[in-house]
């Protein structure tokens, strides 16, 4: 017990500050709002903005500087998926590492395609999607639970 306690606080240490893992991401669209903004908070996140409109609510935080910047945002209402999160980030060199996470839990890719200016990727495992946006300075992350 003590071996995996000390391998998953190194697993979470091993994430740069403020970086989310799809895992994260994953237990990000379960939690609560409360435990969201605590989540976030102690990532270094602050509070950006409400997300209200009407297919969606949810809370987005921010963590970083201009060119650094990063998002994380919980919904409580996302269409009609029960959950739902989304990960944005200004550092491109994460998603490397991403990609290896993606492969490692299982997630197959659907598809992907040219969309204007972003490159995007559609992952599934069962019931769950992870959607992928790349810009040359930006990317975008998202999670659904249909």
């Amino acid at each position: 017990m003590k071996l995996l306690f000390f391998f998953f606080s190194l697993l979470l240490f091993s994430v740069a500050y403020g970086q989310v893992s799809i895992q994260e991401l994953i237990s990000v669209s379960k939690m609560d709002s409360e435990g969201f903004e605590i989540y976030a908070m102690n990532k270094g996140f602050s509070f950006h903005n409400l997300k209200n409109n009407e297919n969606t609510e949810g809370i987005a935080m921010f963590n970083g500087k201009i060119g650094n910047e990063r998002y994380l945002i919980w919904y409580s209402k996302y269409f009609n998926d029960k959950y739902a999160s989304n990960y944005q980030t200004a550092n491109t060199s994460e998603l490397g590492e991403l990609y290896k996470e993606i492969g490692s839990l299982g997630f197959k890719l659907d598809s992907r395609q040219e969309r204007g200016e972003f490159y995007n990727k559609s992952y599934s495992r069962g019931k769950e999607k992870l959607e992928i946006f790349i810009k040359t300075n930006w990317v975008e992350i998202s999670y659904y639970f249909l």
